[in-house]
Formats: structure tokens, sequence, C-alpha cells
């Protein structure tokens, strides 16, 4: 197939399931990134964790900055690899690391609502990172004590 023919399969093959979906009564505007992240921190609560750590990669990256903002409360931690700037929408999110831990750290200190729960992150986060540097924990998947 040609890329045109190609491309019209996959658009045709896209509407064919929305439609099949609007017939069978699904809201598809029901699955977002909101609704994802409220959906993890429901079964997390209803599986009996208090607190959890979540990790991300790319889009989990984006559902995780959704629990930061909203069920902070129940975060050990958050990792997020290759970053999805929310703030930035569609085509722009992809950032970069530092771009992004950048604004997470003025977020975190310049916005009542996040200073108090992650005081100090930014230094308390590149501590950690000196920290791991001088003593790491792990070298080539072995726990060095």
């Amino acid at each position: 197939m040609t890329s045109d023919e190609t491309i019209d399969l996959y658009l045709d093959s896209i509407a064919a399931a929305y439609n099949r979906f609007e017939e069978q009564g699904i809201d598809l505007s029901a699955f977002n990134t909101l609704e994802t992240s409220n959906e993890i921190a429901y079964v997390m609560e209803h599986l009996g964790y208090e607190k959890f750590s979540i990790f991300g990669t790319s889009y989990g990256t984006e559902v995780a900055q959704y629990l930061l903002m909203n069920h902070s409360d129940q975060l050990v931690s958050v990792v997020m690899n290759g970053i999805m700037d929310i703030n930035l929408g569609g085509y722009h999110m992809h950032t970069s690391l530092i771009s992004t831990l950048d604004s997470m750290f003025y977020i975190c200190e310049n916005d009542p609502k996040y200073a108090d729960s992650y005081p100090n992150l930014k230094a308390n986060f590149l501590a950690l990172i000196k920290r791991l540097n001088e003593k790491p924990r792990y070298h080539y998947g072995k726990k060095l004590g």
C-alpha cells in the first residue's frame, strides 16, 4: 500500500472504532489522563495501600503529574522518565528532563498549594543526587550496601 492508502485505512479504522463505541454508549471523553490518575488512586486505596510510589515513562509521566496534583497525600515517591509536560499540551509536551525539573522545582517553591508538601524540593533532590553519585547503592544491578 502507498502512504496515502495506509493513512486512509488508518483513519477509516479509527472512525469505525469511534462509531462502534458511540453506538455502545461508551463515553470516550471519560478516557483521559485525569480520570486515569483518579482510577489509579482509587484502586490503590481499595487494595489497602495508604501510600504508594509510581514510576512513569512517556505518557506515564503525564499520569504521574496528575497524581502529584490531585493525590499527593497518597504518594511516597514519583519517578518520571521521558517527561511529558502537561502545561505545554499536545505536540509541545515532550521536554527535556532538566527544563521539566526546573519547572517543577519553581512551582513547588512558589505555589503555596505545593510549598508546604514539598519544602526545599530542589535542594533535597540535588543533595540526593550528590549522595548517590558519591556512594551509589547499586552497581550493575547489584546492591552495594
